[in-house]
Protein backbone atom coordinates (compact mmCIF):
# COMPACT_ATOMS: atom_id res chain seq x y z
CA UNK A 1 0.00 0.00 0.00
CA UNK A 2 1.12 3.56 -0.72
CA UNK A 3 0.11 6.71 1.16
CA UNK A 4 -1.88 7.76 -1.90
CA UNK A 5 -3.82 4.50 -1.75
CA UNK A 6 -4.36 4.88 1.99
CA UNK A 7 -5.75 8.39 1.65
CA UNK A 8 -7.87 7.37 -1.34
CA UNK A 9 -9.52 4.88 1.02
CA UNK A 10 -9.57 7.33 3.96
CA UNK A 11 -10.03 10.83 2.50
CA UNK A 12 -11.07 12.45 5.81
CA UNK A 13 -8.98 11.78 8.93
CA UNK A 14 -8.17 13.18 12.33
CA UNK A 15 -4.46 13.11 13.16
CA UNK A 16 -2.86 12.91 16.60
CA UNK A 17 -0.24 15.57 15.98
CA UNK A 18 3.02 16.51 17.73
CA UNK A 19 4.83 18.65 15.17
CA UNK A 20 7.71 16.13 14.98
CA UNK A 21 9.00 14.95 11.60
CA UNK A 22 6.82 11.83 11.36
CA UNK A 23 3.46 13.48 12.03
CA UNK A 24 4.49 16.59 10.06
CA UNK A 25 5.54 14.48 7.08
CA UNK A 26 2.26 12.55 7.31
CA UNK A 27 0.25 15.76 7.40
CA UNK A 28 2.14 17.20 4.41
CA UNK A 29 1.79 13.93 2.48
CA UNK A 30 -1.93 13.79 3.21
CA UNK A 31 -2.39 17.27 1.77
CA UNK A 32 -0.39 16.30 -1.32
CA UNK A 33 -2.63 13.25 -1.71
CA UNK A 34 -5.72 15.46 -1.63
CA UNK A 35 -6.97 14.23 1.73
CA UNK A 36 -8.69 16.34 4.37
CA UNK A 37 -6.76 15.79 7.59
CA UNK A 38 -7.33 17.75 10.78
CA UNK A 39 -4.45 17.69 13.29
CA UNK A 40 -5.20 17.52 17.03
CA UNK A 41 -2.67 18.36 19.73
CA UNK A 42 -3.46 17.36 23.32
CA UNK A 43 -1.86 19.70 25.83
CA UNK A 44 -1.05 18.10 29.18
CA UNK A 45 1.29 18.68 32.11
CA UNK A 46 3.96 16.71 30.23
CA UNK A 47 4.42 19.12 27.29
CA UNK A 48 6.71 22.13 27.45
CA UNK A 49 5.20 25.17 25.78
CA UNK A 50 7.66 25.04 22.89
CA UNK A 51 6.10 21.78 21.65
CA UNK A 52 2.72 23.44 21.22
CA UNK A 53 4.35 26.48 19.64
CA UNK A 54 6.25 24.23 17.22
CA UNK A 55 3.08 22.32 16.29
CA UNK A 56 1.21 25.57 15.68
CA UNK A 57 3.96 26.90 13.44
CA UNK A 58 4.11 23.70 11.40
CA UNK A 59 0.35 23.75 10.85
CA UNK A 60 0.39 27.44 9.99
CA UNK A 61 3.14 26.88 7.42
CA UNK A 62 1.22 23.94 5.93
CA UNK A 63 -2.00 25.96 5.84
CA UNK A 64 -3.85 23.68 8.23
CA UNK A 65 -5.84 24.57 11.33
CA UNK A 66 -4.58 22.94 14.53
CA UNK A 67 -7.12 21.90 17.14
CA UNK A 68 -5.68 22.06 20.67
CA UNK A 69 -7.33 20.03 23.43
CA UNK A 70 -6.57 20.35 27.14
CA UNK A 71 -6.37 17.27 29.34
CA UNK A 72 -5.56 16.80 33.03
CA UNK A 73 -3.45 13.71 32.44
CA UNK A 74 -2.50 13.52 36.12
CA UNK A 75 -6.13 12.73 36.89
CA UNK A 76 -5.73 9.38 35.11
CA UNK A 77 -4.99 6.75 37.82
CA UNK A 78 -2.87 4.58 35.54
CA UNK A 79 -0.64 7.54 34.75
CA UNK A 80 -0.23 9.14 38.15
CA UNK A 81 0.60 5.73 39.73
CA UNK A 82 3.63 5.72 37.37
CA UNK A 83 3.65 1.93 36.64
CA UNK A 84 5.94 0.38 34.01
CA UNK A 85 3.07 0.55 31.47
CA UNK A 86 2.16 4.17 32.24
CA UNK A 87 2.53 5.02 28.53
CA UNK A 88 -0.35 2.67 27.78
CA UNK A 89 -2.67 4.60 30.10
CA UNK A 90 -1.35 7.96 28.94
CA UNK A 91 -1.77 7.25 25.26
CA UNK A 92 -5.16 5.62 25.73
CA UNK A 93 -6.40 8.72 27.59
CA UNK A 94 -4.98 11.10 24.98
CA UNK A 95 -6.31 9.29 21.94
CA UNK A 96 -9.68 8.63 23.59
CA UNK A 97 -10.01 12.40 24.00
CA UNK A 98 -8.97 13.03 20.39
CA UNK A 99 -11.37 10.37 19.11
CA UNK A 100 -14.28 11.87 21.05
CA UNK A 101 -13.62 15.37 19.70
CA UNK A 102 -12.87 14.12 16.18
CA UNK A 103 -16.16 12.25 16.02
CA UNK A 104 -18.01 15.40 17.08
CA UNK A 105 -16.14 17.25 14.31
CA UNK A 106 -17.25 14.66 11.75
CA UNK A 107 -14.06 12.58 11.48
CA UNK A 108 -14.50 8.85 12.06
CA UNK A 109 -10.98 7.81 11.05
CA UNK A 110 -8.18 8.54 13.52
CA UNK A 111 -4.51 8.25 12.51
CA UNK A 112 -1.12 8.71 14.14
CA UNK A 113 2.52 9.10 13.12
CA UNK A 114 3.91 5.71 14.18
CA UNK A 115 6.16 4.28 11.48
CA UNK A 116 7.31 0.81 10.48
CA UNK A 117 10.45 1.08 12.63
CA UNK A 118 8.39 1.29 15.82
CA UNK A 119 8.44 -2.05 17.65
CA UNK A 120 4.85 -2.72 18.69
CA UNK A 121 5.89 -5.55 21.01
CA UNK A 122 8.04 -3.19 23.07
CA UNK A 123 5.78 -0.12 23.21
CA UNK A 124 2.74 -0.22 25.50
CA UNK A 125 1.39 2.95 23.91
CA UNK A 126 1.03 1.19 20.56
CA UNK A 127 -1.18 -1.43 22.19
CA UNK A 128 -3.46 1.39 23.34
CA UNK A 129 -3.87 2.88 19.87
CA UNK A 130 -4.56 -0.54 18.39
CA UNK A 131 -7.32 -1.11 20.93
CA UNK A 132 -8.83 2.27 20.02
CA UNK A 133 -8.78 1.51 16.30
CA UNK A 134 -6.21 4.19 15.49
CA UNK A 135 -4.57 3.65 12.09
CA UNK A 136 -0.87 4.24 11.45
CA UNK A 137 -0.50 5.03 7.72
CA UNK A 138 3.30 5.24 7.77
CA UNK A 139 3.50 1.84 9.44
CA UNK A 140 0.82 0.33 7.18
CA UNK A 141 2.73 1.52 4.10
CA UNK A 142 5.99 0.04 5.36
CA UNK A 143 7.66 3.42 5.79
CA UNK A 144 10.51 3.13 8.26
CA UNK A 145 12.32 5.94 10.03
CA UNK A 146 15.19 5.46 7.58
CA UNK A 147 12.81 5.78 4.62
CA UNK A 148 10.91 8.79 5.98
CA UNK A 149 13.93 10.95 6.75
CA UNK A 150 15.17 11.16 3.10
CA UNK A 151 11.60 11.80 1.90
CA UNK A 152 11.16 14.55 4.46
CA UNK A 153 14.53 16.07 3.51
CA UNK A 154 13.45 16.45 -0.12
CA UNK A 155 10.08 18.05 0.49
CA UNK A 156 8.20 20.80 2.22
CA UNK A 157 8.68 19.28 5.67
CA UNK A 158 12.47 19.61 5.48
CA UNK A 159 12.27 23.20 4.28
CA UNK A 160 9.80 23.95 7.04
CA UNK A 161 11.84 22.23 9.77
CA UNK A 162 15.04 23.91 8.62
CA UNK A 163 13.40 27.31 8.65
CA UNK A 164 11.85 26.79 12.07
CA UNK A 165 14.79 24.79 13.44
CA UNK A 166 12.46 22.14 14.78
CA UNK A 167 13.47 18.68 16.09
CA UNK A 168 13.22 15.51 14.09
CA UNK A 169 11.59 12.96 16.36
CA UNK A 170 8.21 12.12 17.73
CA UNK A 171 7.52 11.14 21.34
CA UNK A 172 6.87 7.57 22.51
CA UNK A 173 3.25 8.25 21.75
CA UNK A 174 3.61 9.30 18.17
CA UNK A 175 1.88 12.41 19.34
CA UNK A 176 4.71 14.16 21.13
CA UNK A 177 3.47 12.98 24.51
CA UNK A 178 6.34 11.54 26.48
CA UNK A 179 5.41 10.23 29.90
CA UNK A 180 8.68 8.57 30.84
CA UNK A 181 8.41 9.87 34.40
CA UNK A 182 6.11 12.39 35.96
CA UNK A 183 7.95 15.62 35.22
CA UNK A 184 5.55 18.58 34.98
CA UNK A 185 5.37 20.94 32.03
CA UNK A 186 8.56 22.92 31.68
CA UNK A 187 10.70 20.48 33.66
CA UNK A 188 12.02 18.85 30.51
CA UNK A 189 13.27 21.85 28.63
CA UNK A 190 15.30 20.10 25.95
CA UNK A 191 13.63 19.34 22.63
CA UNK A 192 15.00 15.80 22.90
CA UNK A 193 12.01 15.08 25.17
CA UNK A 194 10.16 14.07 22.02
CA UNK A 195 12.82 11.61 20.85
CA UNK A 196 11.53 8.22 20.07
CA UNK A 197 5.38 10.38 18.22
Amino acid sequence: MTLQQFFNEHPRCALGFSGGVDSSYLLAAAKQCGAEVRPYFVRTAFQPEFELEDARRVCRELGTELTVLEHDILSVPGVVANPPERCYYCKRAIFSLIRERALSDGYDTLIDGNNASDDASDRPGMRAVKELGVLSPLRMCGLTKEAIRPLARTGAVHRLKARLRLPGHEGEHGHGHHCGGLAPRGARRGRHARDGL
